[in-house]
């Protein structure tokens, strides 16, 4: 299933999915950028390993998904991904309350 299809379906369920960042040294932070944040489309928003092409939420090109822990390597931008019920947030340092996903990395 293709991710904005799979994100369209977890919506429809009542779940989101939150992006924490993660930089190099493996430590989870939360990014602000509230200007940068302006300038991006909803998708980007929503998810920065996304943009919006024709309409639809499809990930970046170089991005990949991995199922459980990976450490970033240089050049390299990771976000853990977390599913969470609607009204849930995880917590700066990790996905507690929701559930862990994975890692999502894009090249820069």
């Amino acid at each position: 299933m293709k991710p904005a299809a799979r994100l369209a379906v977890l919506l429809l369920l009542g779940l989101a999915v939150s992006a924490i960042s993660v930089s190099r040294d493996g430590h989870p932070s939360v990014s602000s950028g509230d200007v940068v944040a302006q300038q991006q489309d909803d998708c980007e928003k929503a998810h920065p390993w996304q943009h919006k092409v024709d309409g639809e939420c499809v990930d970046k090109p170089g991005v990949t998904h991995y199922h459980g822990n990976h450490s970033p390597e240089p050049q390299e931008e990771c976000w853990i991904e977390c599913l969470c019920r609607q009204g849930e947030l995880p917590s700066g340092n990790s996905c507690a309350p929701c559930s862990y996903v994975g890692t999502v990395c894009i090249r820069h």
